[in-house]
């Protein structure tokens, strides 16, 4: 397919009608990445489209102003939602939306964007940064919540085994679409959130544990952006099932039989909030240090307020000998230079890419059979957990896991919660 150059907004399908005049004898790919909610330069961070401030419940000015561009991104949504439909071909189509991290909640470039209640904001290792909402759709799914572990390099394997494909090269990636289409358990069980050499820091999870380390400062490790939830006692926010009812998708999903029930909408809406255990102050949360760092189970505790670092050392040393692992097989990140041809200026004021990458070559390890063996018991602390809820999550059982220059040998019992 021919790639379009979009510009903000819904413009794209009025100056490209890319959906309508697609050949639908042949697969469609079609990627939309908007720049709508994104801030923009320092003197005009927010510019939603001309038209009347809404929102008038929000007490914060600049929020009301976020609040309007993340309404007309959703209804440029809408628009792609309503093309396919006029096309026929909605019901054959899988839909994603997904953010590709945090907001910038503090900063020089803030759009008042809220990772509530998660901690941290975008660029730093805490939840709000790398924690981040997505759906996916099909007219064969059924409404309900996945909670699988996800990173994003699984779309593509999970992407060609919906449309019946696979890969043969040796990816990163996971295929995740018969663990969402069934509502199975995830396939992956361990995330590199980050290893940055320059800025002295790392964070990694496995299972429901998620190790951070090195020198994080500053409000930014916080949860912030509560001054952000301040309404106005005078207006009343609109009714949230009432909005969703009128929209062009719900209307395109009527004439397709779909029809949106009030109690439905409510339930899941419910089932997807995440509350902080308890109201703890900022002063009191686990500050890592390149000596020291903090450990949370995130199924549990996904606010990460609560640091198991001194409970659970047999945790924190597995977790530590991966990250380490990982840590020894990567690329040092090089002083960041900038390059006028990127320039958004050039390109109709759009961050788009600007040079081609030729693709990277597989390396091979000479030492590969050379590792060392360490032998850790961790009969008392699994990385699957149950939590006060009595929910139970991974079970996670390693008898030898073979990563770098390391055999680990793990002894983990089964879990009671599972029975597995």
């Amino acid at each position: 397919m021919d790639r379009i150059n979009n510009n903000t907004g819904g413009i794209i399908y009025l100056d490209a009608p890319v959906i309508d005049n697609h050949n639908g004898s042949t697969p469609m790919f079609l990627q939309l990445a908007y720049t709508a909610p994104h801030a923009g330069n320092v003197r005009a961070s927010l510019q939603p489209p001309p038209a009347p401030v809404e929102h008038a419940h929000i007490a914060h000015s600049d929020r009301r102003l976020y609040a309007q561009m993340v309404s007309h991104l959703d209804a440029a949504i809408g628009k792609v939602v309503k093309a396919l439909s006029d096309k026929g071909i909605l019901n054959n189509t899988i839909i994603i939306f997904a953010s590709d991290n945090g907001a910038p909640t503090l900063g020089q470039f803030t759009n008042t964007g809220l990772n509530l209640p998660f901690r941290g904001i975008k660029a730093t290792p805490w939840e709000g940064a790398v924690r981040v909402p997505a759906f996916i759709w099909h007219s064969s799914f059924k409404p309900r919540m996945w909670d699988g572990l996800m990173h994003i390099t699984d779309w593509l394997p999970t992407l060609l085994a919906a449309a019946g494909k696979k890969t043969a090269l040796n990816i990163d990636g996971k295929n995740q679409w018969e663990a969402i289409k069934n509502n199975k358990e995830s396939r992956r069980n361990d995330v590199v959130i980050n290893i940055d050499n320059m800025e002295n820091q790392a964070a990694y999870r496995l299972g429901d544990y998620k190790i951070v380390v090195g020198n994080i400062t500053g409000p930014k490790q916080l949860h912030a952006g509560k001054m952000y939830l301040e309404t106005k006692r005078d207006y009343r926010p609109p009714n949230y099932f009432s909005t969703v009812k009128n929209s062009d998708v719900a209307r395109v999903l009527e004439e397709h039989g779909k029809i949106l029930n009030e109690n439905d909408v409510y339930s899941m809406r419910e089932r997807t909030k995440i509350n902080q255990l308890d109201s703890v102050q900022d002063a009191k949360l686990c500050v890592p240090t390149p000596e020291r760092g903090c450990l949370f189970n995130v199924h549990c505790d996904p606010t990460e307020e609560h640091d198991l670092w001194d409970e659970k050392p047999d945790v924190v040393l597995l977790l530590k000998s991966r990250l380490d692992s990982y840590a020894s097989q990567q690329e040092p990140r090089s002083p960041t230079k900038v390059d006028k041809r990127s320039d958004p200026a050039n390109f109709d004021y759009i961050w788009k890419p600007w040079l081609s990458v030729p693709p990277e070559r597989n390396s091979t390890r000479e030492d590969e059979g050379k590792r060392d063996e360490l032998i850790i018991d961790a009969s008392g602390d699994d990385v699957s957990s149950v939590c006060t809820d009595g929910k139970p999550h991974y079970n996670t059982e390693f008898l030898v896991d073979k990563l770098g220059d390391i055999i680990i040998r793990i002894r983990w019992p089964r879990s009671a919660a599972t029975g597995r």
